[in-house]
């Protein structure tokens, strides 16, 4: 191995999430997607004894990860290992799932497969996971803000929230567009504050979420009322 012992790379998401897709009509390729290989080529020629490539699941159907840096990582000679994740095996009521690329050198055996598929196994299924309640004790519904209008607003306490550094925007804009899934009016649900969110994402009270601006400049349900 070379200097590195282990390797954790996160590289943009948006150019393979369906986020892009609901907020553009453009057909041409996202130049982030370009990052994937980036992170190939330094693995490939650090070679650490681990390396992690975090993304959304759909990254692992790209062509710029299948035709250009999967690739680059096999002929370096790495154990290229794909596997999915969701949030609620970790014990967080949370609806977001994440694919894991993990890569070790070739003479190394698979030993991320045979825990993942242990999951199972110790119950950690879909159908178990926990929900806001289990979490937030005593709420029956709750407000998650809508990034796309096509997002419902207000869900039942049993389900898990529907995404991620989102609700922490409150109060929810005005006028609010009722949606047809909305498990009940706006009035009538549990507005998520700052640190209902760290709670549920798992983050201490001390982490600072991004500003405002930063999370909210594309928001399609902001800028359109």
């Amino acid at each position: 191995p070379g200097s590195h012992a282990r390797v954790w790379m996160a590289p943009p998401c948006q150019g393979f999430s369906g986020a892009r897709a609901a907020s553009s009509s453009s057909s041409r390729p996202d130049p982030r997607t370009r990052h994937m290989s980036i992170c190939a080529r330094f693995i490939a020629k650090t070679q650490p004894l681990l390396s992690v490539i975090e993304n959304v699941p759909a990254a692992l159907k790209h062509p710029a990860w299948r035709q250009h840096a999967k690739p680059i990582l096999e002929g370096a000679g790495r154990r290229v290992v794909e596997v999915v994740l969701h949030a609620h095996m970790v014990g967080l009521a949370l609806d977001r799932t994440r694919c894991f690329i993990v890569t070790m050198p070739a003479c190394m055996p698979d030993f991320v497969s045979p825990i993942v598929a242990s999951f199972e196994g110790l119950g950690y299924s879909l159908a178990n996971g926990i929900g806001v309640r289990d979490v937030i004790p005593g709420i029956l519904h709750f407000y998650s803000h809508r990034r796309y209008q096509s997002f419902p607003g207000t869900y039942s306490a049993d389900k898990r929230l529907p995404g991620c550094l989102t609700s922490c925007l409150n109060p929810p804009r005005r006028p609010y567009r009722p949606h047809a899934d909305d498990s009940v009016s706006l009035g009538d649900a549990y507005g998520l504050g700052i640190d209902d969110m760290k709670t549920l994402m798992g983050f201490p009270y001390s982490f600072r979420l991004p500003p405002l601006r930063v999370r909210c400049s594309k928001c399609s349900a902001c800028n359109q009322g």
